[in-house]
C-alpha cells in the first residue's frame, strides 16, 4: 500500500495554474472565443519567455576577440579567439600580395623571349584584374581591413579599438612579406634569367614587388598621387560600409606610382626584396621614396578620405562632426562647472 503525500500550494499558485490551463484549452477554441484578462496576461508572459533554438544557442565562434560564454573557461579557445583577427589580417594581406605580385611577375617576365612560353602571358588589363581579384578574395577570406591605412581610419572615425591597431599593422606587414616571398620563390628562375645572373638584382625586377614610380614624376607629385588614390579608396570603402547608402566609387589615378594605396602591400614586399639580394637600393631609391609616398601619403590619404565622407555624407551620430560638437559641449560644461566651484569657494 503506497502512501501519497499531500501537495501543498498557495492559492496564488492555484490561480496561476488555472489560468495557464485556461490558456492552453483556449488554443483549441474557435477564434471567436475571448480570453479573460487574467488568462490573456498569463499568455502574454508565457510568449515572452525566450525559446532556445539554433540562433539563440551559445556559439563557440569569436568575433573581434569576444569570446562566447561557453568558452570563457577554455584557455585554448580564448587564445584562438584572441589570435583570429590578427591571423585574418596576415592571411588577407598575404593572399592580396600573392595575387598582385604574381600578376606583376607573370605579365612582365613573359615579355622576355627567354622566359616566355611562346607568348606574353597577360597585359595591363589582366594585371589590373589580378590585383582587383586579389583584393576581393583577401577581403572575402579574412573579412578584415587588409590595409594599415584602413585600420587607422577605422580607429579614428569608427571606434576601432586602438589597442588592436599595432597588432593589426604588424600582422599586415608580415603577411606582405610572406606573400612576396612565395611569389619570389615561384618566379626565382625567371628573375635570374631576366636579370642576367643569379647574383644580379636591380630595380627593374624589384618593381614587381614594391612600387617604383615613373621617372618623370617629382617626389611631391608621387606623394600627392598616393594621397589622392588612398583617399578615394577609403572614401569608397566607407560608402560601401554605410548601411544608408549603396554607392561605390572607383579610383583611376595610380598608374604613375604603381598603385600602392596600401602601406603593407608596398613595405612588406620591399623589405623582402631588400633581404634577398636587392639591398639598400629599394629603400634609398629617389630619396627614400618608399617613406613619403606609399607610407605617409597612404596613411594621410586614408584619413582625408574618411574625414571627407564623415563630414559631408555620413548621417549616423558617430560621425566626426558630431564627435567634435560633443567634445566642445563637454569642455563648456567642464568650464562652467569649474567656474561655479570657484565662485562657491570665494563666497
Amino acid at each position: 500500500m503506497s502512501t501519497q503525500l499531500p501537495q501543498y500550494s498557495s492559492p496564488e499558485r492555484h490561480g496561476q495554474m488555472d489560468a495557464l490551463q485556461g490558456v492552453r484549452s483556449a488554443s483549441s477554441r474557435p477564434p471567436s472565443s475571448i480570453l479573460s484578462d487574467k488568462q490573456a496576461t498569463t499568455l502574454k508572459e508565457y510568449n515572452q519567455i525566450p525559446k532556445l533554438d539554433n540562433d539563440t544557442m551559445p556559439s563557440s565562434s569569436a568575433e573581434n576577440g569576444k569570446i562566447a560564454p561557453t568558452l570563457e573557461r577554455n584557455p585554448v579557445a580564448r587564445a584562438r579567439a584572441w589570435f583570429m583577427p590578427y591571423a585574418a589580417e596576415f592571411l588577407g594581406v598575404m593572399v592580396f600580395v600573392m595575387f598582385g605580385c604574381g600578376a606583376n611577375c607573370q605579365v612582365n617576365l613573359t615579355r622576355n623571349p627567354s622566359t616566355s612560353p611562346g607568348f606574353q602571358a597577360g597585359s595591363w588589363t589582366s594585371l589590373s584584374l589580378g590585383w582587383g581579384a586579389g583584393l576581393a578574395v583577401a577581403v572575402w577570406v579574412s573579412g578584415g581591413h587588409v590595409n594599415p591605412a584602413v585600420t587607422l581610419a577605422m580607429a579614428v572615425f569608427r571606434g576601432f579599438p586602438w589597442r588592436q591597431v599595432p597588432g593589426f599593422w604588424l600582422s599586415q606587414l608580415l603577411g606582405g612579406i610572406c606573400g612576396a616571398g612565395i611569389v619570389y620563390g615561384n618566379y626565382l628562375r625567371a628573375i635570374d634569367i631576366n636579370e642576367g645572373g643569379t647574383g644580379i638584382r636591380t630595380l627593374s625586377t624589384a618593381g614587381y614587388f614594391g612600387t617604383i614610380p615613373v621617372s618623370y614624376l617629382s617626389n611631391a607629385e608621387c606623394f600627392v598621387s598616393e594621397l589622392i588614390g588612398t583617399a578615394l579608396l577609403v572614401l569608397s570603402l566607407f560608402a560601401l560600409l554605410d548601411k544608408s547608402k549603396n554607392n561605390w566609387h572607383s579610383a583611376a589615378v595610380g598608374v604613375q606610382t604603381s598603385f600602392a594605396y596600401n602601406p603593407a602591400r608596398d613595405l612588406g614586399p620591399r623589405m623582402f626584396t631588400a633581404m634577398l639580394g636587392y639591398g639598400r637600393q629599394v629603400f634609398t631609391f629617389r630619396s627614400w621614396y618608399w617613406l613619403y609616398a606609399p607610407i605617409i601619403g597612404d596613411f594621410l590619404g586614408g584619413l582625408i578620405g574618411a574625414g571627407l565622407y564623415d563630414i559631408f555624407l555620413y548621417k549616423e551620430k558617430s560621425n566626426v562632426v558630431s564627435k567634435l560638437l560633443q567634445w566642445r559641449d563637454r569642455r563648456r560644461t567642464r568650464a562652467l562647472s569649474n567656474g561655479g566651484n570657484q565662485t562657491t569657494e570665494s563666497v
